[in-house]
């Protein structure tokens, strides 16, 4: 940490911390910070997080009286302003924004319905010196409480750069909400408790948000992140409301042949109905670019097989050339290609529909030929991976000194013995490192097994094989 006795104004002496912005990564966030309220602009909440982000480094320390200085063209570069601009400017306005902007923090209420409150700007003072490029920012005192030294169990760690690929406040405040609760094992939440947590209008009817607000923050994490298998779904049926939110960062877990982009309840319920491999990879691929798999209760009773799976595949075709035209319109939008291709039999009034079954069919043939040449290629690769750990094993032992070799069997030697089982081992076999003894397999054994989980090292220029 770097101090002067510098100061924020011409006459207030403070403690000044230079921030390396440039190379903020993971941070701490206190978890009443994902369900706090407030209201700022998608650049306000990436500055502010980023700050956090670059305070990381210091959230043991004593923050009393402290400033913080960072260099606004450092800052600009993570938040990919324009080099063309006056990014300097743009920097400390976002700064200014959010010394204009509050921070709510309530604890629940209790039996009379009173709670705990906590309510503040985001910052407190700024300075920007055009010349330097440097800016210094002061944190409202009762905020350090939230940032600083905070207790075990009372925050999650989350990556900077993640939240910055984001486009939107509603993916970023969705995405820490989520993750947090996900990080503490939990991948479920009742929609009241979602409602309240994450302020959503009392007014709001849950279809409508469900549809205009969550499918484009699952699309949005999923094209901006690594987390390609992010879903969000809730427990809706016919005749019966949400309850329940269900969400997961990653693959769902479930080794469906067909359905495998589907969560595992709203797969289930699928193949209640519908039994042929075409449907259902047809409305694999329909969900997973939006359609809405609630108006099959609408489908079933008026659409024959046949009919829905020739425009799934009509639309699924209909999609693919878009995108290759550069044309890609979101799920919102696919949704409502599926719903009403379906009902309207778009394939059939274009003449397509024997054609487009026959396509489906081949799909279903291309999709198992895939699933058999993918498995072929793990078990070749696999393979590959354990001949080459067999190598390096070999290798290992072969340039092992006399010496070295009599140390690692007196280090193992009980390990060994076990492995022998009821015939000895023979230490004199081993010296000799000839592979037709047992004691050689036994020893190569012990040595690829602390290889692989790093506790002998392997050469660096073999590392790259195994990545």
């Amino acid at each position: 940490m770097l101090k002067s006795g510098d100061t924020m104004s011409d006459d207030t002496s403070t403690d000044l911390v230079y921030l390396d912005s440039g190379n903020a990564s993971e941070f701490s966030l206190a978890t009443e910070f994902t369900v706090a309220q407030y209201s700022l602009t998608k650049n306000e909440l990436k500055t502010w997080l980023l700050l956090i982000a670059s305070l990381d480094e210091f959230r043991d320390s004593d923050p009393s009286g402290t400033v913080y200085c960072l260099n606004a063209n450092a800052f600009a570069d993570r938040l990919k302003i324009d080099v063309r601009k006056a990014r300097g400017k743009i920097v400390a306005g976002y700064f200014i924004q959010l010394s204009h902007k509050y921070i709510d923090i309530r604890s629940r209420e209790d039996q009379n319905g009173e709670q705990d409150i906590y309510h503040a700007p985001f910052i407190a003072e700024m300075k920007y010196n055009k010349k330097t490029h440097m800016l210094r920012v002061a944190l409202p005192p009762t905020l350090n409480a939230y940032l600083f030294k905070l207790p075990s169990g009372t925050y999650i760690r989350y990556d900077i750069d993640t939240i910055l690929q984001l486009d939107s406040v509603n993916a970023m405040r969705i995405f820490l909400y989520l993750r947090g609760l996900e990080l503490n094992h939990v991948h479920h939440v009742s929609i009241e408790e979602y409602r309240r947590e994450m302020h959503v209008n009392p007014d709001t009817e849950w279809r409508y948000y469900r549809y205009k607000i969550l499918a484009k923050v699952v699309d949005e994490i999923r094209r901006h992140t690594e987390y390609k298998d992010f879903y969000i779904e809730d427990n809706a049926k016919r005749g019966q409301s949400a309850t329940v939110l269900y969400f997961g960062f990653h693959a769902k877990g479930h080794e469906d042949e067909y359905l495998f982009s589907v969560a595992p309840a709203i797969a289930k319920d699928i193949k209640e109905r519908y039994k042929a491999p075409e449907v259902l990879l047809c409305l694999n691929f329909a969900i997973e670019k939006g359609f809405n798999p609630k108006y099959l209760d609408k489908i079933y009773d008026k659409v024959d097989e046949q009919t829905l799976v020739a425009n799934l595949n009509y639309v699924r075709r209909l999609i693919f050339k878009e995108q290759r035209e550069g044309n890609f319109k979101g799920p919102e939008v696919y949704g409502k290609y599926f719903y009403k291709a379906i009902m309207e039999d778009w394939a059939g009034k274009a003449g397509q529909k024997q054609e487009q079954l026959t396509r489906a069919k081949g799909a279903v043939l291309s999709h198992q030929q895939e699933k058999l040449q993918t498995i072929q290629q793990e078990r070749e690769k696999l393979q590959n991976n354990m001949m080459e750990w067999q190598k390096l094993a070999e290798d290992y032992i072969k340039e092992m000194s006399l010496k070295e070799l009599i140390d690692f069997i007196s280090e193992h030697q009980e390990h060994l013995n076990n492995l022998a089982g009821k015939r000895p081992f023979n230490t004199d076999h081993a010296m000799t490192k000839k592979r037709n003894y047992r004691e050689y397999r036994l020893i190569k054994q012990i040595v690829l097994g602390q290889m692989m989980t790093g506790e002998i090292p392997i050469p660096q220029q073999t590392i790259a094989l195994f990545s």
